[in-house]
């Protein structure tokens, strides 16, 4: 008897290890994704001409960042848009994070199912 708990509990665990490793590239593959969407959709313009282009993705122990690594100033400032230099007027928002974090919470859950599934 205490065999066959031991047999399913290796099982169980060889099953979690898998699942864990299929989340992780499932993750690492929606952040790639996200930054070609982002590196599409960002805007570009004389002041932030490579803005677009600077988009990554840094691994960390719990997950995945995608983030600007050299003009991550800007993000917020184009995403909400902000007040002119001078003080007169606003800079129009530019939204283009938030369509591809919606795309990513959208579907995440689908995803990690069909590739837990196969």
């Amino acid at each position: 008897m205490i065999k066959g708990i031991e047999e399913i509990n290796q099982a169980l665990k060889e099953y979690v290890k898998e699942v864990q490793e299929t989340m992780d590239e499932t993750f690492k593959r929606m952040a790639d994704e996200s930054v070609d969407k982002l590196a599409q959709t960002s805007p570009r313009g004389k002041s932030h001409k490579h803005y677009a282009d600077r988009w990554a993705v840094k691994e960390i122990p719990t997950g995945y960042i995608v983030h600007n690594k050299d003009k991550y100033q800007l993000t917020h400032l184009l995403e909400y848009g902000h007040i002119k230099r001078n003080g007169k007027g606003r800079v129009a928002a530019q939204p283009h994070i938030k369509p591809v974090e919606d795309w990513i919470i959208d579907n995440v859950e689908s995803r990690l199912k069909r590739d837990i599934e196969n």
